[in-house]
């Protein structure tokens, strides 16, 4: 994972670029970008509240689709047109140069079974970090590669898939990408300014045309959106964080401007966050309980309309959580046992009963994205896609 990533990533967060959006089998047709397109939920995983006679689903068992060994994996999207996955691939041994991309990466795949690497100008010594589906198209983020900040920032757009050109960005070149997210008809994408902070996502930038550009800055915690606009949730500290450092919450309706959570509950702010998503309208977060004796609990809070709640989970003590996945009205939340590392798995309808769920193919795998809803398609140890079976 490139450290400009895995430095975001708080509490082991990657939402990024994921999308709860049903692909399908048509092509995208070019969007009107003189005009405001309409607002899409590509971004936000918000699906139909399940029948209370539904059942979480208990089994879920993926199979292998794509494998490249010569390939980071970086991020996968869903959209009309099916997946898009991108990363770069590596030099050979002792590369000539610094950093381990070769050139940047764009595969597509109609249904997550067959795959494709596409054309990308430009791309050669980039490394293409995350992908989202935005009102102007599908947007490419990369960066090089150098060892010593800053880094320069290279994207492409492409309206059907396949064709992918250079997209330019009204920001600074230091200013790395890595979210993209729709706001009622507006692009809003967050980043880092690669010259002073790898990893910190402060910067916000949004658009309705993709010609003129509005600068904001945003908490550099991990963010989700939601029915409402964009969540932050995290502990806002970079590498040295106190031990009592309490979890904070941040709301947004456009990206730029934001307000602090005060009703964030006590229990709630002790919480070591793992995973942030938006399901059903809602925010869900699922993390880790610190507990006596330096044992740990995995639980999961939502925001519900009468506030923060705690979720029960069944056996969760003396486990560390992982990731949270939406897959359709389900949610899959995903833990390891700390005695042994034993791999741990519970899924919800609602969020807030949650049964022991069994994972086959990817148990204790590390999952660097996911993205899709039927199908759905996960990147695992970043070299391989597995996809969910029926």
């Amino acid at each position: 994972m490139p450290r400009a990533i895995a430095r975001i990533l708080i509490a082991v967060l990657a939402v990024g670029c994921t999308s709860g959006q049903r692909p399908g089998a048509s092509t995208l047709a070019p969007r009107d970008t003189a005009s405001p397109p309409a607002a899409t939920s590509t971004t936000t995983v918000v699906v139909p509240s399940p029948p209370a006679s539904l059942t979480a689903r208990s089994t879920f068992a993926f199979r292998e689709t794509l494998r490249r060994d010569d390939a980071i994996l970086s991020d996968i999207v869903a959209y009309e047109g099916g997946f898009i996955a991108v990363g770069c691939v590596r030099f050979p041994p002792e590369p000539p140069t610094e950093g381990p991309c070769e050139r940047g990466l764009i595969l597509r795949s109609p249904d997550g079974r067959s795959w494709r690497e596409l054309a990308v100008p430009g791309a050669e010594q980039r490394w293409i970090t995350a992908v989202a589906d935005t009102p102007l198209g599908l947007l490419a983020f990369a960066m090089t590669q150098e060892s010593e900040p800053p880094r320069s920032r290279a994207a492409w757009r492409s309206l059907n898939g396949d064709d992918w050109e250079p997209f330019t960005i009204d920001a600074p070149s230091a200013v790395l990408f890595d979210l993209g997210v729709a706001l009622d008809g507006a692009t809003v994408l967050f980043g880092a300014d690669s010259g002073h902070d790898f990893g910190v996502q402060t910067e916000a930038w949004a658009t309705t045309d993709g010609r003129t550009w509005t600068h904001g800055t945003a908490p550099l915690t991990p963010k989700v959106a939601t029915s409402s606009g964009v969540i932050a949730v995290g502990v806002e500290c970079v590498d040295l964080c106190a031990p009592d450092q309490a979890l904070s919450v941040w709301r947004s309706s456009d990206g730029l401007t934001w307000l602090a959570d005060s009703d964030v509950p006590a229990e709630m702010a002790g919480l070591s966050p793992a995973a942030v998503v938006g399901y059903d309208g809602r925010t869900v977060v699922a993390g880790t309980a610190s507990l006596e004796a330096g044992s740990g609990e995995t639980v999961v809070w939502q925001d519900a309309p009468g506030g923060w709640e705690r979720a029960t989970i069944p056996d969760a003590l003396g486990a560390t959580a992982g990731r949270l996945l939406v897959i359709g009205t389900t949610m899959l939340l995903t833990a390891e046992r700390q005695a042994d590392g034993q791999p741990l798995a519970w899924s919800s309808i609602d969020g807030q009963a949650w049964t022991p769920a069994h994972v086959d193919g990817v148990e204790g795998a590390t999952i660097a994205a996911w993205a899709g809803s039927d199908p759905f398609a996960v990147v695992v140890d970043e070299s391989s896609i597995w996809l969910l079976e029926p």
